[in-house]
């Protein structure tokens, strides 16, 4: 029943799928079914998400959050789609709520992410930063000398916009900087022009122009943008 749930969805037998992943639940005694029964809760949140029923949703995470009490991906789910719909206070207090959960000598950086961003997005910059940073800290101690710094847009972004509002510049430029390089190739345009008004306001005016050149060679087809960045250029010459 799981799997034919899980196949309805493909073919958007949404009605279907839903009564397939509560035919499976049923079955289930109450110890029974682990990651399985998580993702059929998972699944029928997405389900009643996609019918406009919120609560119905939620009721689901929280029927997974009570079945794995122990686990912190239950309250992961949950945090996420609270933030999503606009909760981020909540979001960020069920997720604070499951961090003891984590593993302590290698948390999961995700959960550590939507933490970091979900009190962002509720106006708690320190709590955001320091959760960020971790998340941050983690992609360091993975680097490899041969491979450039590749840190998560998400975390990466909203940690520069965060630098940027202390006022730390050149902090918020590094981040920008590195993730020009990573290999999020889809968005390298924005995170050099990005790089590139810091370093302007930091007069730092070499290497504002190094990442304006490499702006302009990414620009492709789009004039408006091309002819902006050439402006920028010929202000610095």
């Amino acid at each position: 029943h799981l799997e034919i749930g899980r196949a309805r969805i493909l073919t958007e037998d949404y009605d279907g799928a839903e009564v397939a992943f509560r035919t499976f639940l049923a079955q289930l005694e109450e110890d029974e079914g682990g990651a399985a029964r998580m993702a059929a809760h998972a699944n029928l949140a997405t389900l009643r998400n996609l019918a406009q029923d919120e609560d119905g949703a939620i009721a689901e995470l929280e029927a997974a959050m009570e079945a794995f009490p122990d686990e912190p991906g239950p309250f992961l789910l949950m945090g996420q789609f609270l933030h999503d719909k606009g909760h981020a206070k909540e979001a960020a207090e069920v997720l604070e709520a499951g961090v003891d959960l984590l593993d302590e000598d290698r948390p999961d950086w995700r959960y550590l992410e939507q933490l970091g961003l979900a009190h962002a997005a509720a106006g708690d910059a320190a709590r955001a930063a320091h959760n960020l940073d971790l998340v941050i800290a983690f992609f360091v101690s993975l680097r490899r000398h041969d491979r450039p710094l590749d840190y998560p847009p998400r975390t990466a972004v909203t940690r520069a916009q965060l630098h940027e509002d202390e006022g730390e510049l050149d902090k918020a430029a590094d981040l920008y900087r590195t993730l020009a390089e990573g290999s999020d190739k889809e968005n390298h345009l924005t995170y050099h022009r990005e790089a590139a008004r810091l370093l302007l306001e930091l007069e730092l005016f070499d290497d504002a122009r190094r990442m304006l050149t490499r702006s302009l060679a990414l620009v492709g087809d789009d004039e408006e943008v091309a002819a902006a960045i050439e402006a920028q250029l010929e202000e610095l010459e």
